[in-house]
């Protein structure tokens, strides 16, 4: 029987950079990721947003 090859493995890191999230420098054989700053805000407005509907659920189930 043939081998079997292991699933392409991805790491999160290359997920956030092509969700946009983070920027990327490979020197040699090191990758450097960084935070974008225009997407960190946003990352931070949607979570204030999810929090706000979550807080008003809460006040609704009261």
């Amino acid at each position: 029987m043939g081998e079997q090859q292991e699933p392409p493995r991805i790491h999160a890191g290359e997920v956030s950079v092509f969700a946009g999230f983070l920027g990327v420098k490979r020197l040699g054989n090191h990758a450097y990721y960084y935070i974008l700053p225009d997407k960190l805000k946003e990352v931070r407005e949607g979570l204030a947003s999810v929090e706000h509907l979550l807080q008003q659920r809460r006040e609704d189930q009261l």
